[in-house]
């Protein structure tokens, strides 16, 4: 007679098998933030960043050329006016040529950033209607400077500030006619909240949903109101108006 052997017990004291599930996904990854050099590079930096990394520029090359003109006279007498090895003045010829070739840097360098991206048309005129009005109070230094006597330069520090004074009035129309524009928050004729269809731009004030009875788009509450464009909200004036009515929504 055979004998049958049972195939051996699993241990009481294992733990049960457990099939895997499914791998839950992590948190969202910020996406990385390109660098200055970047943004610069393909286009995408905002106006105003180019246009403190132009300003930035030009302090720079202001900073470069006395440097250089000394260290250049310093090296080579015939650059230098003063007496000696002791005494270092750089020429004027040198001063002014290096003067020249930082002024056709910077104007290459502006031009080689401000023409990035194709919405350069919109400051393209600004940047160079101020590079003109720069160039201008040059060439009117170096005028004032040779043919006036006495305190020219205080005619010269008077065309500095005037040339300032234009340069800000040329970039606070820029942001006035281009910056972010706002609606009044309430209508100036019956005071009552100046809400309008985005589509179709229907006054839906007195309404009890949010759906355009002109062309019949429907939006929730907060869609509409994101879509109206209004500007900061003044608390003064919220007090004000505390009992006027409100968009109801169904």
């Amino acid at each position: 007679m055979t004998t049958v052997t049972p195939p051996p017990l699993p241990p009481t004291d294992a733990p049960p098998s457990v099939a895997p599930g499914p791998t839950l996904p992590g948190p969202p990854v910020a996406p990385e933030r390109p660098t200055l050099w970047r943004e610069v590079v393909d286009g995408t930096a905002h106006w105003g960043v180019r246009l403190t990394v132009t300003l930035a520029l030009g302090v720079a090359m202001a900073g470069l050329v006395p440097i250089l003109a000394y260290f250049l006279a310093a090296t080579a007498r015939s650059f230098n006016r003063g007496s000696g090895d002791r005494y270092v003045y750089p020429d004027d010829g040198l001063v002014a040529f290096l003067t020249a070739m930082a002024a056709g840097g910077f104007l290459a360098a502006c031009a080689w950033l401000w023409t990035r991206s194709d919405r350069r048309s919109k400051v393209v005129g600004p940047v160079l209607l101020t590079l003109g009005i720069v160039a201008a109070t040059f060439a009117l230094g170096v005028v004032v400077d040779q043919n006036l006597r006495g305190a020219s330069e205080m005619v010269v520090r008077g065309f500095v500030l005037l040339a300032a004074a234009c340069v800000i009035l040329v970039w606070l129309n820029v942001y006035r006619t281009r910056g972010p524009r706002y609606r009044a928050l309430h209508d100036r004729q019956d005071g009552f909240p100046d809400v309008r269809c985005p589509s179709c731009n229907y006054r839906m004030v007195g309404l009890t949903e949010s759906r355009c009875p002109e062309c019949g788009a429907a939006y929730t509450l907060d869609e509409l109101i994101a879509k109206q464009g209004f500007g900061p909200v003044n608390r003064s004036a919220q007090s004000s108006r505390r009992d006027a009515p409100a968009l109801k929504s169904a």
